[in-house]
Protein backbone atom coordinates (compact mmCIF):
# COMPACT_ATOMS: atom_id res chain seq x y z
CA UNK A 1 0.00 0.00 0.00
CA UNK A 2 2.76 2.47 0.90
CA UNK A 3 4.48 1.81 -2.42
CA UNK A 4 1.26 2.46 -4.30
CA UNK A 5 0.70 5.79 -2.53
CA UNK A 6 4.33 6.78 -3.05
CA UNK A 7 3.92 6.21 -6.79
CA UNK A 8 0.69 8.18 -6.78
CA UNK A 9 2.39 11.04 -4.91
CA UNK A 10 4.61 11.55 -7.93
CA UNK A 11 2.07 10.78 -10.63
CA UNK A 12 -1.19 12.14 -9.21
CA UNK A 13 -0.49 15.69 -10.33
CA UNK A 14 -0.54 14.53 -13.95
CA UNK A 15 -3.62 12.34 -13.90
CA UNK A 16 -6.11 11.60 -11.10
CA UNK A 17 -6.34 8.03 -9.85
CA UNK A 18 -8.60 6.16 -7.48
CA UNK A 19 -6.58 4.97 -4.50
CA UNK A 20 -7.42 2.77 -1.54
CA UNK A 21 -8.03 4.39 1.86
CA UNK A 22 -5.54 3.21 4.49
CA UNK A 23 -8.14 3.67 7.26
CA UNK A 24 -11.13 1.74 5.90
CA UNK A 25 -10.02 0.22 2.55
CA UNK A 26 -12.65 2.31 0.75
CA UNK A 27 -12.01 4.11 -2.51
CA UNK A 28 -10.47 7.59 -2.38
CA UNK A 29 -11.43 9.85 -5.26
CA UNK A 30 -9.53 12.82 -6.62
CA UNK A 31 -11.26 16.07 -5.68
CA UNK A 32 -8.85 18.45 -7.42
CA UNK A 33 -5.87 20.58 -6.36
CA UNK A 34 -3.92 17.61 -5.03
CA UNK A 35 -6.64 16.30 -2.72
CA UNK A 36 -8.19 12.82 -2.47
CA UNK A 37 -11.15 11.98 -0.20
CA UNK A 38 -12.50 8.62 0.92
CA UNK A 39 -16.17 8.36 0.10
CA UNK A 40 -16.65 5.76 2.84
CA UNK A 41 -14.99 7.31 5.92
CA UNK A 42 -14.11 10.84 4.76
CA UNK A 43 -10.33 10.52 5.28
CA UNK A 44 -8.32 12.97 3.22
CA UNK A 45 -5.03 12.36 1.42
CA UNK A 46 -2.96 15.24 0.03
CA UNK A 47 -0.34 15.01 -2.70
CA UNK A 48 2.74 17.25 -2.51
CA UNK A 49 0.89 19.98 -4.37
CA UNK A 50 -2.11 19.61 -2.08
CA UNK A 51 0.10 19.99 1.01
CA UNK A 52 1.73 23.14 -0.38
CA UNK A 53 -1.60 24.61 -1.42
CA UNK A 54 -3.14 23.99 2.00
CA UNK A 55 -0.07 25.42 3.79
CA UNK A 56 -0.17 28.61 1.70
CA UNK A 57 -3.94 28.99 2.17
CA UNK A 58 -3.63 28.60 5.96
CA UNK A 59 -0.40 30.57 6.49
CA UNK A 60 -0.22 33.04 3.63
CA UNK A 61 2.71 33.68 1.30
CA UNK A 62 6.13 32.61 2.56
CA UNK A 63 9.46 31.43 1.17
CA UNK A 64 10.39 27.96 -0.08
CA UNK A 65 12.60 27.08 2.89
CA UNK A 66 9.78 27.61 5.37
CA UNK A 67 7.28 25.81 3.12
CA UNK A 68 9.71 22.90 2.80
CA UNK A 69 10.42 22.72 6.53
CA UNK A 70 6.74 22.91 7.50
CA UNK A 71 5.36 20.49 4.89
CA UNK A 72 8.26 18.09 4.35
CA UNK A 73 8.16 18.80 0.60
CA UNK A 74 11.59 19.24 -0.98
CA UNK A 75 12.67 22.65 -2.29
CA UNK A 76 13.29 20.98 -5.64
CA UNK A 77 9.64 19.92 -5.82
CA UNK A 78 8.56 23.44 -4.84
CA UNK A 79 10.83 24.79 -7.58
CA UNK A 80 9.24 22.43 -10.09
CA UNK A 81 5.77 23.73 -9.15
CA UNK A 82 7.08 27.27 -9.69
CA UNK A 83 8.45 26.33 -13.12
CA UNK A 84 5.15 24.66 -14.00
CA UNK A 85 3.29 27.82 -12.98
CA UNK A 86 1.23 26.03 -10.30
CA UNK A 87 2.51 28.36 -7.58
CA UNK A 88 3.94 31.83 -8.06
CA UNK A 89 6.10 34.39 -6.35
CA UNK A 90 4.07 37.07 -4.61
CA UNK A 91 4.22 40.47 -6.34
CA UNK A 92 6.52 42.91 -4.56
CA UNK A 93 8.90 40.30 -3.14
CA UNK A 94 12.38 39.55 -4.40
CA UNK A 95 12.19 37.47 -7.56
CA UNK A 96 14.03 34.17 -7.73
CA UNK A 97 12.94 33.10 -11.19
CA UNK A 98 14.22 34.44 -14.45
CA UNK A 99 13.00 33.97 -17.98
CA UNK A 100 14.91 31.08 -19.56
CA UNK A 101 15.19 33.07 -22.78
CA UNK A 102 15.89 36.73 -21.94
CA UNK A 103 16.68 36.65 -18.21
CA UNK A 104 14.00 39.10 -17.03
CA UNK A 105 12.55 38.43 -13.54
CA UNK A 106 9.29 36.42 -13.60
CA UNK A 107 6.87 35.19 -10.90
CA UNK A 108 6.27 31.67 -12.23
CA UNK A 109 6.80 29.47 -15.26
CA UNK A 110 9.84 29.33 -17.50
CA UNK A 111 9.37 32.34 -19.77
CA UNK A 112 8.19 35.94 -19.49
CA UNK A 113 5.03 36.96 -21.34
CA UNK A 114 7.03 38.54 -24.16
CA UNK A 115 9.13 35.43 -24.78
CA UNK A 116 6.09 33.15 -24.48
CA UNK A 117 4.43 35.23 -27.17
CA UNK A 118 7.55 34.98 -29.34
CA UNK A 119 7.76 31.22 -28.75
CA UNK A 120 4.14 30.79 -29.76
CA UNK A 121 4.78 32.88 -32.86
CA UNK A 122 7.88 30.85 -33.79
CA UNK A 123 6.29 27.54 -32.71
CA UNK A 124 9.29 26.67 -30.57
CA UNK A 125 12.02 27.15 -33.20
CA UNK A 126 14.61 27.54 -30.42
CA UNK A 127 15.28 29.55 -27.30
CA UNK A 128 18.26 30.08 -25.04
CA UNK A 129 17.50 28.36 -21.70
CA UNK A 130 19.83 29.97 -19.17
CA UNK A 131 17.44 30.42 -16.21
CA UNK A 132 18.35 29.31 -12.70
CA UNK A 133 16.46 28.37 -9.52
CA UNK A 134 19.37 28.25 -7.07
CA UNK A 135 17.96 31.04 -4.93
CA UNK A 136 14.70 29.43 -3.79
CA UNK A 137 15.20 30.67 -0.24
CA UNK A 138 14.38 34.23 -1.36
CA UNK A 139 10.96 35.57 -2.25
CA UNK A 140 7.57 34.63 -0.90
CA UNK A 141 5.32 32.21 -2.77
CA UNK A 142 1.60 31.85 -3.00
CA UNK A 143 -0.88 29.48 -4.62
CA UNK A 144 -1.43 30.42 -8.27
CA UNK A 145 -5.20 30.81 -8.52
CA UNK A 146 -5.02 30.89 -12.33
CA UNK A 147 -3.87 27.24 -12.25
CA UNK A 148 -6.37 26.17 -9.56
CA UNK A 149 -8.63 24.37 -11.99
CA UNK A 150 -6.04 21.67 -12.73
Amino acid sequence: MAGRNQFLEEESEKEPYIITCSACSGDMYYKGSGRYCCEKCGKEYLTDFGKIKRYLEENGPTNAIIISNETGISRRTIGNFLKEGRIEIKPGTESILYCASCGVAIRSGKYCASCEKQLAKNHGKGVYAGGNLDRLQKGEMRFNKNKAKE
